[in-house]
């Protein structure tokens, strides 16, 4: 394994989005605890000649807390591998890295293994006298540990019911339209006068998809070498090594590519971050798992089909056109392949409906469903959502 090959691997493993770095992090930070602990027994020798517990007593508290820490600590890492494996059998196993992002798993795994190393290094280092600190910041430890428990224990419950994760992830979606639809405009690439000069390509580094852009920064270097870039694919798109991801036009095309190189991620997986389509995919797997013969759950279906339109319909409130991405003075500086809200619409319901075929329960409330939000709609996404009521109602007739 080449060196680069391994600090990849280790990057994926040390992500904050993962059960390794985070809780990590805040376990060692117990250790941090432990020897300020321990200097501020022998900063304040008064304090704890009058208020320190004596060596067995202090011993007997730090080593109970180490041992109900670790014993908690493989609970905590058990029922995990519990919701995991729920979830993978009843609502999607795309889905289990979501589970692993979860900030309450991070801190109350982090929080166990802060107090077990606070506890352990206490009783290794301190003094064979009276000791006040060490036991009790391991004793306020063990309280947050406990209520970090509670609070995971909770949380578990309600990561495995479907509804909560439908909730979650289209929530999620909410928030990425409504940034998304902030700060791009709705012009056509084929309306827009590009800049006259050099065309350079910038190529992919990598297979993978491409998965996230930093619009923004871009927009900004387009602005100030008077360049555009031109996307061909967008994030989540898969790429090849040498495919052009984009061509940089304009007086200062070589800089704006060499800019533009820095400014993207290509990955071997599909993320949430900057494509919309993903968050979709996630919602329709849940559907289309519920649609099948083997499971045959169309309310759980339905309630996929209510949120994604309750998404769309956020999407439509903003006026989600994502095609052209313009500087801060509004002038046109990027473009990228055309995901507007008609092709979102088209993208969710084309699955669902082949999915739904024969089900009239599902079609039905697919049918009012978009006629609630046809009036919200205009254009091409509006005459989408009337084609997909058509082909609902000639498909379950």
């Amino acid at each position: 394994m080449t060196l680069r090959a391994l600090a990849a691997r280790l990057g994926r493993l040390l992500t904050l989005r993962g059960l390794i770095a985070a809780p990590g992090a805040i376990s060692l930070f117990g250790l941090a605890l432990a020897a300020a602990a321990i200097l501020l027994d022998r900063a304040a020798p008064g304090l704890v000649s009058r208020w320190g517990l004596e060596p067995e007593p202090a011993r007997a508290v730090l080593s109970t807390l180490a041992g109900a820490a670790m014993t908690a600590l493989g609970l905590v890492y058990s029922l995990t591998l519990v919701v995991f494996t729920l979830a993978a059998g009843s609502i999607a196993p795309r889905l289990l890295e979501r589970f692993t992002k979860d900030r309450v798993s991070q801190l109350a795994i982090g929080a166990l293994g802060a107090l077990f190393l606070h506890a352990l290094v206490s009783l290794a280092l301190s003094p064979e006298g009276k000791s006040l600190a060490p036991p009790l910041l391991a004793c306020l430890m063990a309280l947050l540990a406990v209520m970090l428990l509670l609070v995971f224990v909770d949380r578990v419950a309600r990561r495995i019911t479907v509804d909560e994760e439908i909730d979650a992830i289209a929530s999620g979606l909410d928030a990425r339209i409504a940034a998304m639809a902030g700060r791009s405009g709705a012009l056509e690439r084929r309306d827009l006068v590009l800049p006259a000069g050099p065309e350079v390509a910038v190529r992919a580094p990598a297979s993978g998809y491409l998965e996230s852009v930093a619009f923004e920064a871009l927009a900004a270097a387009a602005r100030a070498r008077s360049g555009f870039l031109d996307f061909r694919v967008a994030p989540g798109d898969p790429v090849l090594k040498g495919d052009i991801v984009a061509r940089a036009l304009g007086p200062g095309a070589e800089a704006l590519a060499a800019e533009t190189r820095d400014c993207f991620a290509i990955g071997r997986r599909r993320t949430e971050e900057g494509d919309l389509r993903f968050s979709v995919s996630l919602l329709l797997e849940i559907a289309l798992r519920a649609l099948s013969p083997g499971v045959n759950d169309s309310f759980t279906a339905i309630s996929v089909i209510n949120r994604l339109v309750a998404s769309l319909a956020v999407a439509a409130e903003h006026g989600l056109d994502v095609g052209v991405w313009c500087d801060a003075e509004g002038a046109p500086r990027i473009a990228i392949p055309k995901a507007g809200l008609d092709e979102l619409i088209r993208f969710a319901f084309d699955p669902i409906r082949q999915a739904a075929a024969g089900n009239l329960l599902v079609a039905g409330v697919a049918s009012d469903a978009l006629e609630r939000l046809v009036p919200r709609l205009a254009g091409r996404a509006r005459e989408e959502a009337e084609r997909q009521m058509r082909l609902f109602a000639e498909e379950s007739a």
